[in-house]
């Protein structure tokens, strides 16, 4: 997403979006999009937050792939 001419505020509010979307579709089970969600925030807005979150999805689509494999 571009961001160059967006205010500061702006910029804040669509990263909060992209963030609660994130956490809403982890809710649901749907890590891939939550992933995309957070990988945005942080390219928006790259704190340390941002940046556990996009750590924590990986590590959480990773075992929900893993468990998919053993179901196999």
């Amino acid at each position: 997403m571009e961001t160059r001419s967006l205010e500061r505020e702006e910029i804040d509010l669509l990263a909060k979006a992209h963030y609660n979307l994130a956490i809403a579709y982890s809710k649901k089970g749907w890590y891939d999009y939550a992933l995309k969600e957070a990988e945005t925030t942080f390219d928006m807005w790259p704190t340390k937050e941002n940046y556990e979150m996009v750590e924590l999805l990986k590590k959480r689509r990773g075992l929900e792939r893993l468990d998919i494999e053993t179901e196999a």
